[in-house]
């Protein structure tokens, strides 16, 4: 599947920004807006995949390298405060104020 493959990847990725502006492509430090003295921020993920909480009670699965959304898990009464994975990354734990924590699949979103 599109996500095992995804989760497959044992490279570590770096993106760098610029506020929200990436530096990919041919985007150059000069078209994202960054100067001498500007502040950047590098991002590495050993994992392809980064894990998001959210004020709506959702928690978000993205491919680091794309950016795209691969899943959206609901479940959660409040805001989700935490996500964080498992040593294997094939598990997210997912931590709310609405006092529950919930673990689900990296690979289909399903809660367990």
């Amino acid at each position: 599947s599109r996500l095992s493959s995804v989760l497959g990847a044992r490279e570590p990725l770096a993106r760098i920004f610029h506020g929200v502006k990436e530096l990919a492509g041919d985007a150059t430090l000069g078209t994202i807006g960054a100067c001498e003295g500007s502040r950047l921020h590098l991002i590495l993920c050993s994992q392809r995949l980064v894990a998001t909480a959210s004020l709506d009670g959702t928690a978000r699965l993205w491919c680091a390298e794309s950016g795209e959304c691969l899943h959206t898990l609901r479940g959660h009464r409040g805001t989700v405060t935490c996500a964080a994975f498992s040593p294997d990354g094939s598990q997210v734990l997912t931590a709310s104020r609405d006092c529950t924590a919930k673990v689900w699949s990296s690979e289909t979103g399903a809660c367990r």
